[in-house]
């Protein structure tokens, strides 16, 4: 209503202009005129809009000024004589316009034909807050340390402990090169991280992609170089390790809450692994409920005499040892510590046993951590002891290696220009043929254990969900390191013997597949590495590979038909 009596009043052509409303608010006029505006001011609501809207605009832009702006320039020089020659120097040397120069010189050339439109006041000043805006936020973002985004990344991802023990679980995707692996971690949100070594091998990685294992990394390095960079919606820190066996190793989180997301690892000799998070789950882990049973008073006797006679507390339910060996079988499986492991799997009365030498100190300590507390799982691990010295084994197994020569010693000589290109790819087919061997020790024992009929009669559908789920993965791994050894075959110029048939039960299957596996592997040894006697024929070493890796195909494509249609019935 204040509006409509002041247009009625003094009139649309009344209304002060935005001129006198920003001199007014500079105190740039005279008295009697600031009067008559506050006034008009007191009883127009559409000026007063105008009028406050100008004053936040001069505060933000003060703010921005004095706080941003400000802060950030250099100290003046205290010398200016010279300034103009300088000034023309630079000038001159400038090969290129400004990006900003480039958006004002195409501003200037939309807005010439309007120039005779007067632009509100108001609208020019909130554009050039939101250009400053996008200039600090956007294009120019506050700058953070490496140190401050670990931090708030290991905070993210590992929350305070709180009552009730909490488990973390992550999925991750791994890859190098072609190869590509998936591996599933858990750890304890109130427990120490483990310390963890980064290998090269895909195959035998064991590390969760955590912020607190990157900082252990970067804490250890003597020479460093740190660079922390947006990229879209992610925060990414490059480390940078001349003298390390890690050249360089970046670590990705989310801007909005420093989650990790992404890993990057590149060696001294240029392998490089891409660490890519799939799932990351927080659980709680709740204690079962104990179930009482309700007590039943016999006839004749009152609630006293009964709580009298209850002098033995009653007898729990053995447990399924069926469905704990199975248990303790797949969290081996899962962190792939049934690899190269020397751990045997036993069963008493009334517990599963885990024996064995474990290949390192840390390899023990989280085998433990994984292990602790599942019920009716005993565990008696060893690790071996450090040694500085070598053993007599040591110095006959180095002696016999050094006097072996490869049976196809001048045939890699001929094949490969230099001996770089030689040794990579001898350690290809080395490691692709004791990964295969490995997967193959794992599957025996698999078979060994669960092959029968009457060994697997006690399982219930989820452990026998698992155990085909390692039997699956185990061929896949294998299938997959197998292919790595063919390149071998275009050197070896032999035939190969005929296949021998295939076994129609798994297990049989598996036992040959082992059998095959095995003896490739001694194959490759003597045909690539050197055997310890070299008297052996290289035509005839190099017909059994080719006849064992023809087997260990066929064997293969005949566990994945019986795989889709379950091994284990």
């Amino acid at each position: 209503m204040n509006q409509d009596v002041s247009l009625a009043t003094y009139g649309v052509e009344r209304h002060p202009s935005e001129d006198q409303l920003l001199l007014t608010l500079e105190g740039e006029v005279a008295a009697d005129e600031s009067a008559r505006v506050q006034q008009h001011l007191a009883g127009c609501w559409s000026c007063k809009a105008r009028y406050e809207e100008m004053q936040r605009g001069i505060l933000a832009f003060v703010e921005y000024r004095e706080k941003r702006y400000l802060p950030a320039l250099d100290s003046p020089s205290n010398d200016s004589s010279g300034f103009r020659a300088r000034l023309r120097t630079v000038i001159g040397e400038a090969s290129a316009i400004p990006l900003w120069a480039k958006l004002w010189l195409t501003l200037n050339r939309f807005c010439g034909p309007f120039q005779h439109v007067q632009l509100r006041w108001v609208t020019v000043v909130a554009a050039a807050m939101v250009a400053l805006l996008v200039w600090t936020e956007v294009l120019s973002p506050p700058a953070i340390s490496a140190s401050e985004l670990l931090t708030r990344a290991i905070a993210a991802q590992k929350p305070a402990a709180m009552s009730r023990q909490r488990t973390i679980h992550q999925t991750l995707q791994i890859r190098s090169g072609k190869r590509v692996v998936t591996r599933n971690f858990e750890w304890k949100a109130n427990a120490p991280t483990r310390q963890v070594q980064w290998n090269a091998d895909p195959l035998a990685w064991n590390a969760p992609l955590t912020a607190q294992g990157f900082s252990d990394w970067r804490d250890g390095l003597g020479i460093k170089t740190d660079r922390v960079k947006r990229a879209g919606d992610r925060l990414v820190l490059d480390t940078f390790a001349p003298a390390d066996a890690i050249r360089e190793a970046s670590i990705s989180v989310r801007a909005s809450d420093f989650h990790p997301v992404a890993q990057h690892i590149r060696f001294d000799d240029g392998r490089e692994l891409e660490l890519t998070e799939i799932a990351f789950q927080i659980q709680d882990e709740q204690e079962p409920p104990v179930a009482v049973a309700p007590k039943v008073i016999p006839n004749g006797e009152t609630p006293s005499t009964a709580l009298k006679a209850e002098a033995v507390p009653s007898v729990l339910p053995p447990p399924d040892l069926d469905q704990v060996e199975l248990e303790l079988r797949y969290i081996l499986f899962r962190h792939r510590w049934d690899l190269g492991e020397d751990l045997i799997v036993e069963r008493n009365t009334n517990e599963v046993s885990l024996t064995g030498i474990v290949s390192s100190p840390d390899r023990k300590q989280a085998i433990e951590e994984a292990l602790d507390g599942t019920a009716n799982v005993r565990l008696n691990l060893t690790s071996p002891a450090a040694s500085n010295g070598t053993s007599a084994s040591d110095i006959t197994i180095q002696n016999s290696q050094e006097n072996s020569v490869p049976l196809l010693r001048d045939t890699l000589d001929h094949a490969f220009l230099s001996s770089d290109e030689r040794l990579a790819f001898v350690d290809r087919c080395l490691v692709g043929s004791d990964t295969a061997l490995a997967h193959a020790w794992a599957l025996r024992r698999l078979a060994d254990r669960y092959g029968d009929r009457n060994n697997g009669t006690g399982l219930n559908s989820d452990a026998q969900g698992k155990l085909q789920e390692m039997l699956q993965a185990h061929l896949q791994e294998l299938g997959r390191a197998n292919e790595e050894i063919e390149p071998l075959l275009r050197l070896v110029h032999a035939s190969g013997v005929p296949a021998s048939a295939t076994p129609l039960n798994w297990k049989d299957q598996i036992l040959a597949l082992f059998a095959a596996v095995q003896q490739q592997d001694r194959d490759i040894t003597s045909l690539v590495a050197g055997s310890p006697t070299n008297e052996q024929n290289p035509a005839k070493v190099s017909a059994d590979f080719r006849s064992n890796h023809q087997t260990i195909r066929l064997l293969l494509g005949g566990l994945r038909e019986l795989a889709g249609d379950r091994l284990v019935k």
